[in-house]
């Protein structure tokens, strides 16, 4: 299974974003989970999905019930649009990737016979 499936398209200026499955590893809890992207791209897991201009992009988090949200942000620009859109995506595939929580072992990922 895939770390994260997720919806993200720019129409015109507009970016949509929404969480479609998340790896449960990486959803905070009690305190936030954070992971800098080698572009700048901060990937965290507060409360909801959410994108923001401000180089951050917002995973699942303790709002089980916003899990699904669609979250879209208008820029100024086209082109904009489209950077801001070509950094998450280069970031969730880092985070996906690189993010040292996934070497911590679960409990289903052991199996004692």
């Amino acid at each position: 299974m895939p770390r994260i499936v997720y919806r993200l398209d720019a129409v015109g200026t507009e970016l949509e974003f929404q969480v479609l499955y998340m790896d449960e590893r990486f959803r905070s809890l009690d305190e936030d989970k954070e992971f800098k992207a080698s572009n700048g791209v901060t990937v965290v897991s507060s409360e909801s999905p959410t994108i923001s201009p401000y180089s951050e992009v917002y995973l699942r988090g303790g709002d089980r019930e916003r899990d699904s949200w669609m979250s879209s942000e208008i820029f100024e620009t086209v082109t904009e649009c489209q950077e801001a859109e070509r950094r998450i995506h280069a970031a969730l595939k880092e985070w996906a990737e690189l993010w040292p929580g996934w070497a911590e072992e679960r409990d289903e990922d052991i199996t004692v016979l």
